[in-house]
């Protein structure tokens, strides 16, 4: 069984009350496994940019991934912005104004 909890603040919080609210929605899943806990925040959209990030993995095969990920970009004429490797994961902002439905499941 899979749970997902959100929250969403419309006009002013601060961040010591999204942290701390944050933090308490985790305490109810964290004897669900390193896999099922986690949050992310996001800021306001840029028009005409995404923010992609893709689980690569290590080593030869991530080489191979991140390839595999610039050319399925191009393909798109979707154009890299900034891209970024840490650990096992690729981050990438694009510049893209086509179909997002095909390119996302693309």
């Amino acid at each position: 069984m899979c749970g997902i909890a959100g929250i969403l603040y419309k006009g002013q919080a601060t961040q010591s009350a999204v942290g701390r609210d944050l933090i308490s929605m985790l305490d109810g899943c964290q004897h669900r496994g390193p896999d099922s806990t986690g949050f992310a925040l996001y800021h306001d959209a840029e028009p005409g940019s995404l923010r992609l990030r893709f689980f690569v993995g290590d080593g030869d095969a991530a080489d191979t991934a991140v390839d595999r990920i610039k050319e399925k970009l191009a393909d798109f004429q979707a154009v890299i912005a900034a891209e970024k490797r840490v650990g096992t994961s690729y981050a990438v902002t694009v510049r893209f104004s086509g179909d997002l439905q095909k390119f996302a499941s693309a």
